[in-house]
This record gives C-alpha cells, sequence and structure tokens, in this order.
C-alpha cells in the first residue's frame, strides 16, 4: 500500500501521505479501475429510485430503471458539466440539467435537448453525449461499480473476500435492508490515512478506543 524503505528497516515514506504526483498516479493505477462499493439494492425498490454517490472520487447517481436495471452514471451533465442530481435520494422519471435543460434517461441516455434543431441543426447526434456509465454488478444485494469495463469482474477481484461476505450478508433468504440515509462524514486527510486505520491498523484500538 506505500512506499517502503528498503534499508533494513519498515518505514512508510511520509510522500505517500502529501505528494500531488503520487495521488495522481493512484487515481490512474487504482481509483479509474477498482471497484467500488456504492450502496444496496434495498435503497432504490422502485423504479425511476436513485441516490447519489461517490465512485471513488467521482460523483455518481446510482438508479433502478423501468426494467428494474441499476445503473451508475456520472453525476454531471455531459453538455457543460453541470452536477444533475443535488439531492442526496428521490425518485425521478429522468434527470434533467438546470442549466440548459437536457434530459437524460434512467439508463444515462440522452434523450432531449432543448431547441435542439434550433441551435444544433438537425444532424445532432444524441448519443454521443449519453452519460458516462459505469460496470456495475451486485453481491447479495450489495451495489459495486467501476469505470473499468474490460478489467476483472467483481468476483475475481474479490477472490477469497467472497467467503466473508457470504458469511455476512448471505445467511438469510430475504438479505437485509439499509434503513434511512447514510451518515456523511468529509475528512481533511489522504485516503490511505483512514484505509489503514480502519482495515490494518488493530494496534490503536487497545489505547484509543479503551472506554
Amino acid at each position: 500500500m506505500a512506499l517502503i524503505d528498503t534499508d533494513g528497516g519498515f518505514r512508510v515514506s511520509r510522500r505517500i501521505y502529501h505528494d500531488p504526483e503520487i495521488h495522481r498516479r493512484e487515481l490512474d493505477s487504482i481509483f479509474k479501475k477498482s471497484w467500488f462499493f456504492v450502496g444496496h439494492v434495498s435503497e432504490i425498490p422502485e423504479p425511476g429510485d436513485y441516490v447519489t454517490r461517490p465512485l471513488g472520487v467521482d460523483p455518481v447517481i446510482v438508479n433502478r430503471d423501468r426494467d428494474g436495471r441499476v445503473h451508475v452514471m456520472l453525476n454531471s451533465c455531459s453538455h457543460r458539466g453541470v452536477k444533475l442530481c443535488r439531492s442526496g435520494r428521490g425518485n425521478t422519471k429522468a434527470h434533467r440539467c438546470s442549466y440548459h435543460g437536457w434530459a437524460y434517461g434512467l439508463d444515462g441516455a440522452c434523450r432531449a435537448v432543448t431547441y435542439e434543431k434550433e441551435v444544433y441543426g438537425p444532424d445532432l447526434d444524441k448519443s454521443r453525449f449519453n452519460l458516462r456509465s459505469a460496470r456495475v454488478e451486485t453481491l447479495h444485494g450489495l451495489i459495486f461499480a467501476t469505470w473499468d469495463h474490460r478489467g476483472p469482474s467483481l468476483s475475481d477481484t474479490l477472490g477469497h473476500m467472497t467467503y466473508y461476505l457470504d458469511a455476512l450478508f448471505g445467511k438469510f433468504d430475504n438479505g437485509f435492508e439499509v434503513m434511512g440515509s447514510p451518515v456523511r462524514t468529509r475528512i481533511a486527510a489522504n485516503w490511505k490515512a483512514e484505509t489503514e486505520n480502519l482495515s490494518g491498523d488493530g494496534y490503536h484500538t487497545m489505547i484509543t478506543h479503551e472506554t
């Protein structure tokens, strides 16, 4: 996970937590290619239901279309980049931009352009402006997404971790249901500091969480 000193010790360079170049490389090599948990199917039970979440560092819309399929799309109008959904959750027939009124279907397809013929003429190919869509897979109701459409499947990526997800979420036929809205906290820190604290640093729990 980190740049490790090779002089015989086990020291991690502080640069991994504040070097902009390392962060840029991580965005390309990790965040653009990894699977991320973005929600649970119980949060969007009905057609048109949506929630807004981060996919890595990108804001996305997680919604269910009229056929019951789950889609994860960049929460940004393909015209001028304005955020489409500003609320955390809701139900809609389409996602309409508040700037120029472009509208997108629940599958992310560009459906309507305001004054299309008057502004762009008769030959505008709206399919060129579909929302950027992520690859989506689910496991026990958990929704995962990635921008990498050619990379390993979710199953191949999880590997032996699937066993633990099966044990946690596969116990009941009806699965689990998310109640209420998630609690969101913005932390002014490099993502690795929080990840290492939660996933691998049990050493601190005896002191920090003593009470």
